[in-house]
């Protein structure tokens, strides 16, 4: 495709964004079907890529307790994903390395 950049380590693990300054990644799951992580501002999610858009997995950082109450980051993967729990974990961390050299790349400028 045109335009699309691709990371692959296997037949089922391959991350698709549609452009350099696209804020999704999208695979292919072992169980055939397309999710999408959504890289927001707030927090990255996991949503199957179709007409639903039903998310399967969210990311919830870090709180350090000055407004709310403080709390570590954690992944919640949703039941709707636990039959693919390490392609979610993989996934996330590999989309998350890629946010976080964003962000640093960012703070250099």
């Amino acid at each position: 495709m045109a335009g699309t950049t691709s990371f692959s380590s296997s037949p089922w693990f391959c991350i698709h964004t549609e452009s350099q300054t696209s804020r999704h990644r999208k695979f292919t799951a072992p169980d055939g079907k397309e999710y999408k992580w959504i890289l927001g501002a707030n927090r990255p999610k996991l949503i199957t890529n179709d007409d639903s858009h039903t998310p399967v997995a969210l990311y919830h950082r870090r709180r350090f307790g000055l407004f709310r109450a403080k709390r570590q980051a954690y992944l919640e993967v949703l039941p709707q994903a636990e039959h693919m729990l390490d392609t979610v974990v993989i996934t996330f961390v590999y989309v998350e390395k890629i946010r976080r050299q964003k962000e640093d790349a960012a703070k250099s400028l």
